[in-house]
């Protein structure tokens, strides 16, 4: 959690244009546009054709006019952007200083957003069984075991039923993930235990696509 909170920092970077980026969240890649030739020689970056699969296979075959969607770890709008078409979106953060930014950079789409600010792994103030489909990227990479355990229980609550998650997660079993010490110390085997001890079925598990975690898809 501790971890989490640092990006506040970077986001009044952003803001006091100390960076060249246009939104924060780009330096890590944006799904829509080619990768730059550093980022494709960073070992721990993930290709822009990488990501633009993630929004591919496990955002657009979701989300609909009719889904209430729930974003846990928005940053700034990375992958918020792609539920702008959504009845409702949640968005759930750490470091509500983004909640600003993301009304001001999705002025158009605000009225359909909701914030919420967690104190970490909980979602407490999300109605029960309120969520069409769950979504988080890059966040969970940095949560260890223990702390997405908890957020399991609260997503089997928030989850409709049939509901669809999808957590993008550390795997340790990677080089590249072993190489990042920012990287918790989870693996495929453990997350699926942690969504069956909850009640929650696999329904998709790739842990190919990308070069240092894996995505986990789950239903209610």
């Amino acid at each position: 959690m501790k971890w989490n909170r640092r990006w506040s920092k970077g986001l009044k970077a952003v803001l006091g244009s100390e960076s060249r980026q246009k939104y924060f969240g780009d330096q890590w890649g944006i799904p829509d546009s080619e990768t730059t030739f550093f980022q494709r020689i960073n070992p721990l970056r993930i290709t822009s054709e990488k990501l633009a699969q993630v929004v591919e296979t496990y955002i657009e075959p979701y989300v609909t006019p009719n889904s209430v969607v729930l974003e846990i770890g928005s940053g700034g709008g990375r992958w918020t952007k792609y539920f702008l078409n959504a009845k409702e979106t949640t968005v759930v953060e750490l470091n509500p200083e983004f909640f600003t930014y993301l009304r001001d950079r999705f002025d158009g789409s605000a009225s359909r957003f909701r914030f919420y600010t967690t104190t970490g792994y909980e979602l407490d103030g999300i109605p029960t069984e309120s969520v069409d489909f769950l979504f988080t990227f890059g966040t969970f990479v940095h949560i260890e075991p223990e702390g997405i355990r908890s957020y399991m229980a609260h997503i089997k609550r928030v989850l409709k039923k049939g509901a669809i998650g999808v957590i993008h997660y550390s795997n340790k079993k990677r080089i590249r993930a072993k190489l990042n010490p920012s990287f918790s110390r989870m693996n495929p085997s453990m997350m699926e235990s942690l969504v069956y001890q909850n009640g929650l079925k696999v329904i998709q598990h790739d842990a190919k696509l990308l070069n240092h975690s894996s995505i986990v898809v789950l239903q209610k």
